[in-house]
């Protein structure tokens, strides 16, 4: 769970980070973040083969969902990516 989410997207948002670099900025947060997880519970040895197999589905869900964003992101207005942010984190 990315626990440093919602806090930093209420700073970024409070002075004025565009969009485009929020979103660019939480998307690095969560790769880096996700990207420890995974390499600390490898080298425990708490992700084997079976673990592998069954997340593929839906690291190809999550893939596609993620270049559907990438195409629509130019195409939101800062004001409407703000507002449904703020209506999200109430």
């Amino acid at each position: 769970m990315n626990v440093t989410a919602p806090p930093l997207v209420i700073y970024f948002m409070a002075i004025g980070v565009e969009s485009l670099a929020l979103t660019q900025i939480l998307k690095l947060c969560f790769l880096v973040g996700k990207s420890t997880q995974a390499v600390t519970l490898g080298l425990y040895g708490q992700i084997g083969g079976s673990v592998l197999l069954a997340t593929t589905p839906l690291t190809i869900i999550a893939a596609l969902a993620l270049f559907s964003g990438l195409r629509i992101q130019s195409r939101i207005r800062t004001e409407v990516y703000q507002d449904v942010l703020r209506k999200a984190l109430r």
